[in-house]
């Protein structure tokens, strides 16, 4: 079971630092090399432009953290995911419910987490992160190898799908009308 921090001493410890929380151990995440920030920036144009006429919340991470709590000033857990993707009815309640929310994490589990894997960090960590993600109801998981021009989707119902450098990334009942040529994201800036 997870102690968890108090969400004061969690924001001391962290700072500006893009540090996670999982089972109780604070993780660095590495700084992002220009492969993973190209890729960042030519997905969230791309969603950017698909929110347009969409009923979603897109938000880029970078000193962005989202938070699972059983109480407001515990945090169980916190992750830094590169991306997210959260319904905008649902960030809209959760605003009316928490008027103190532009000065705290956000403790609202997204629908979509996206992820541009680092060589840095070990495959046991992100199996660890993918894990976590699931178990608080994260619906979708896109994790993304810049390396390999490739992603790894992973769902609520445990079907994974691989999409290739030619394949194009559909969003499906979740995010309807999304469509992404996998290739696109691999572009140079």
């Amino acid at each position: 079971m997870s102690l968890g921090l108090l969400m004061d001493e969690y924001l001391k410890k962290t700072g500006s630092e893009r540090i996670e929380l999982i089972d109780d151990e604070l993780i660095l995440r590495p700084p992002r090399v220009f492969e993973q920030m190209e890729v960042i920036h030519n997905l969230y144009g791309a969603l950017l432009d698909w929110k347009q006429s969409h009923p979603f919340t897109v938000y880029s991470t970078g000193a962005f953290a989202y938070v699972h709590t059983e109480n407001r000033d515990l945090v169980l857990s916190c992750f830094v995911p590169d991306l997210i993707i959260i319904s905008s009815d649902r960030l809209k309640l959760y605003k009316q419910e928490n008027p103190d929310f532009a000065r705290r994490l956000l403790c609202l589990i997204p629908e979509v987490v996206i992820e541009v894997d680092s060589r840095l960090e070990t495959e046991d960590l992100r199996q660890r992160r993918l894990q976590h993600y699931l178990g608080l109801g994260v619906k979708m998981i896109w994790s993304i190898s810049a390396q390999q021009k490739r992603i790894l989707i992973h769902s609520l119902n445990h079907q994974s799908i691989i999409l290739n450098h030619d394949d194009v990334l559909i969003g499906g009942d979740m995010l309807p009308d999304l469509e992404i040529k996998v290739s696109a994201l691999f572009t140079p800036l």
